[in-house]
């Protein structure tokens, strides 16, 4: 699904400044639930595999475990499929941080490690430590350590320099509201570890989303190198009435949650939520960031809407238009 998109639009109005009054998501995605409804059961399950381009392991997981567990109330995903959700939650991690983040500040973007990586993460896994032994140390300058601290001089070049620049474009503009509210992605799982907290508390959210990817990305290793491959990405079923189930898998983005209604081997209902559906909901992260903010000029408000979208990452494209109203 990621060839379709996301649209967020800032309207900003003037009072010796700008400040943005009304903000708009419009989503372009279809609806699933339609497209599956009254389809054979093995149809839906092959169709929920080229509809969503994006965490598609993932999932493919949580349909076949939902399913599974409607039919009969087995669904326990194999090692493989395990590891293949965290293969693709570690490459999504990566190319985050070594790609959409440097790109958007004119960074160097490390290429060669990104080929590098994705050549090593294409080997099947059977067992965890044999996924750790597949990406050998190609990653390892990219794991916090315990010298990592938000701006800590331990840190290692390249990142500070990356953080450092995403400050600079969160800080672009000010206010919006920064109460707690529904948030899927790293931060949610990682908002305690003091790297992470380090930058929340010191006034920089942006970062401390992206601070909590570098961290997922290490979990992932380490889960792999002492062999624990259920920890590293969970998976939850549950039946819910006769013929129907719900499994909640997680992504890099988040908990994607698929829930099924059987009806003999079609289906009767079928709903999908994605990471997206909650960070950019009326009312969601994004918006409740962005509105409200204020900023000398459109580029600013623009710099702001943009890093608050990238740490919030649509599983879509997106576009963002800030318009001076």
């Amino acid at each position: 699904m990621s060839a379709l998109s996301l649209s967020l639009r800032a309207v900003a109005r003037r009072a010796g400044g700008l400040t943005v009054r009304s903000v708009d998501v419009s989503d372009e995605r279809p609806d699933v639930a339609r497209l599956l409804r009254g389809r054979r059961v093995a149809e839906a399950l092959e169709l929920v595999g080229r509809l969503y381009g994006v965490c598609g392991q993932a999932q493919r997981v949580a349909a076949a475990v939902a399913v599974a567990v409607a039919r009969d109330g087995g669904g326990e995903p194999t090692v493989e499929s395990r590891l293949r959700m965290q293969r693709e939650a570690l490459q999504e991690h990566a190319m985050r941080i070594l790609l959409d983040w440097p790109r958007a500040f004119g960074l160097p973007v490390d290429v060669a490690r990104l080929r590098e990586l994705a050549r090593r993460l294409a080997v099947e896994a059977a067992t965890p430590a044999a996924a750790a032994e597949a990406i050998g140390g190609v990653l390892d300058d990219l794991l916090p350590g315990s010298g990592w601290l938000a701006g800590g001089a331990r840190t290692p070049p390249a990142v500070a320099q990356l953080f450092e620049c995403v400050a600079d474009g969160e800080c672009a503009a000010h206010g919006g509201d920064a109460r707690p509210v529904a948030e899927e992605g790293a931060y949610a799982r990682f908002a305690e570890d003091p790297w992470v907290a380090g930058w929340q508390s010191g006034g920089r959210p942006v970062c401390a989303r992206l601070a909590a990817r570098f961290v997922a990305l290490r979990e992932i290793v380490a889960c792999w190198r002492r062999g624990a491959a259920a920890e590293a990405g969970d998976v939850r079923a549950e039946a819910l009435e006769a013929h129907a189930a719900r499994c909640v898998v997680d992504t890099a983005r988040g908990r994607l949650a698929h829930q099924v209604v059987l009806d003999g081997e079609r289906v009767a209902d079928w709903r999908i939520t994605v990471p997206t559906d909650v960070n950019f909901a009326p009312g969601g992260a994004w918006v409740r960031r962005v509105a409200g903010a204020s900023a000398a000029d459109v580029a600013a408000l623009r710099s702001h809407g943009a890093c608050w979208a990238r740490a919030l990452d649509p599983c879509v494209e997106w576009r963002l238009e800030v318009c001076d109203a």
